[in-house]
């Protein structure tokens, strides 16, 4: 059934507050100058692409045509005259190669919150310098290096070939990129190591995670047969926050050959600057007959001159079988920069148990992307009963009594990684699951990163919710057919009253067999931060196989 209605609750005043100080402040003013957006494009006649097929003047020429673009044809040029205040977007048609001369003034484009169209190669890793030679100059490649891109947090790179996957490789739409250019295929792509936080939640906790300083989204990749993705040749990165704000990155990191339709969608797309929306559930997981309730947050950095921000949007909810229960809007409010809204999903009848998505789009916004997935969860018991039972022989896993050759891996979600229990999406779960599925993984080691208890005040607000978000995670495992060990570093747990509950907790679960319903093993085995890394490799083997043995 499908019901149609406002069906939304404003967010609380003194946490909208907090959010648009958190999300909205300080330099919106130098963030938003009065002029349209403007590109900046290097163009010197001689300097050398590497990494990339060279692209030729005429394609430029035609890319560009009719957008507002200042060219600077030597690295002199571009040194004293390429300035946040006149540009928004710098241009560098050249792979992998840079102006050494220019770097400075590149640099400090690009901290102050200048966007970058960077076409081909893996950005910033070759610097070129100019040299005299026969009374003139000439342009020398320099020693290639990261240095330069690790500046941006976005090196080293990997060199990868296409060559090494099954062929053939197929070019697609990544899923939430919103690309709508033409599909770069290539031979190969550079990986590149992005790094979106700079300091940390949880100071002087080992892996504590960090506020995230922007978004990495892919826009094309390159897929098998199986459609795993396996090459990025495009992708884009937004900047939401620190001095670099506003910034939008699109980064062609392949040999690919570009033509101008292509070229220009991506100086277009740099030009938007950096959005988000993001829609998350506020409990992962209801119980039956309780209503679920969505999250929707739309940020913009440093909204364009002129350009009208979305106050609402369109939530339509489906589902797994896709078919539709729900089609109503959610109200944003706050500012240009920082909109956020409730939306409570009232239906007519009560939604069976089983996993939905929720699709939010503001078909209106003047950038990409326009929409965003999340999803939620309706408990149902009887999946979580139907899990397999895992235990341990003196050579063996087994799984209902059958040998369990694991194939496992660590999973943390693509987008928030530590974060999914406190951000979660359990719609990108499930899909993420379902690739791992694919690829024969059988067992998956999550760490819901128990940093937080050392926090009391922290721990008392996430404890409950997080404890029932990891078991419910796990009717996600189950659809496919995937165990999950979760485990519990509990020296950090016992920091504080609250931890200890949790830890208790953890036992009692173990204790009593609930691991066997919910797929689960709670290795709380305390792991102390002075054991030697040999000794706490051992606790940790031990812990395991006791509590299999147990079971």
């Amino acid at each position: 059934m499908t019901t149609h209605g406002d069906g939304f609750i404003a967010l609380p005043a003194v946490l909208l507050a907090v959010l648009l100080l958190s999300f909205g402040g300080g330099a919106v003013s130098a963030a938003e100058p009065s002029r349209p957006a403007r590109a900046a494009l290097f163009r010197a006649p001689g300097f050398p692409t590497a990494d990339a097929p060279a692209t030729d003047d005429a394609t430029l020429a035609t890319a560009l045509a009719g957008l507002p673009v200042e060219t600077f044809d030597s690295p002199d040029a571009l040194a004293s005259r390429l300035k946040r205040a006149d540009h928004d977007v710098l241009v560098l048609p050249y792979g992998s190669a840079f102006p050494l001369e220019a770097w400075t003034a590149i640099r400090d484009f690009v901290k102050q919150g200048g966007g970058l169209a960077i076409l081909g190669g893996a950005p910033f890793h070759q610097p070129v310098r100019q040299e005299k030679a026969g009374g003139g100059t000439r342009y020398v490649l320099g020693p290639r290096q990261p240095t330069y891109a690790h500046e941006f947090l976005i090196g080293p790179s990997d060199e990868l070939d296409a060559g090494w996957y099954a062929a053939p490789l197929k070019a697609v739409v990544a899923a939430g990129g919103e690309w709508d250019g033409a599909l770069p295929e290539s031979g190969k792509t550079w990986a590149l190591t992005v790094r979106l936080a700079t300091s940390e939640d949880m100071p002087g906790e080992g892996g504590s995670e960090g506020p995230r300083d922007g978004v990495v989204r892919p826009l094309v990749h390159l897929v098998d047969a199986r459609g795993v993705a396996r090459l990025c040749p495009l992708l884009e990165i937004d900047r939401l926050r620190g001095t670099e704000e506003g910034a939008r990155w699109v980064l062609a990191p392949s040999d690919a050959r570009l033509d101008a339709a292509t070229i220009r969608r991506i100086v277009e797309r740099a030009l938007e600057g950096a959005a988000e929306l993001e829609a998350r559930p506020v409990r992962a997981a209801v119980e039956p007959g309780e209503t679920p309730i969505l999250r929707v947050i739309l940020r913009r950095p440093a909204p364009r001159p002129g350009e009208v921000v979305p106050s609402r949007a369109r939530v339509t909810v489906r589902n797994d079988a896709g078919g539709e229960v729900f089609a109503g809007e959610v109200e944003l409010t706050g500012t240009r920069e920082f909109r956020a809204g409730l939306l409570t999903l009232r239906t007519a009848a009560a939604l069976a148990p089983g996993l939905y998505h929720a699709e939010v789009a503001t078909p209106d916004a003047p950038w990409h992307p326009k929409g965003a997935t999340t999803g939620f969860w309706v408990k149902d018991a009887a999946l979580l009963a139907a899990g397999p039972k895992l235990t341990v022989s003196r050579d063996w896993f087994r799984r209902d009594g059958k040998v369990l050759p694991v194939v496992g891996t660590t999973y943390m979600p693509s987008d928030v990684h530590r974060k999914f229990l406190l951000e979660p999406n359990p719609h990108l779960w499930d899909r993420e699951f379902a690739s791992m599925k694919e690829q024969g993984v059988n067992l998956v080691r999550t760490d819901k990163q128990s940093a937080a208890f050392a926090a009391p005040a922290i721990a008392e607000l996430v404890v409950g919710p997080m404890f029932l978000g990891i078991l419910r995670i796990l009717a996600v495992a189950s659809r496919r057919a995937a165990d999950v060990v979760l485990l519990a570093d509990a020296s950090r747990m016992q920091r504080s009253e609250i931890g200890k509950l949790a830890f208790d907790f953890c036992n009692t679960v173990l204790n009593i067999g609930m691991c066997h319903a919910d797929s689960l093993i709670w290795l709380s085995a305390i792991v102390n931060k002075k054991m030697s890394l040999s000794a706490r490799f051992f606790t940790f083997f031990f812990a395991l196989l006791t509590r299999c043995g147990r079971q």
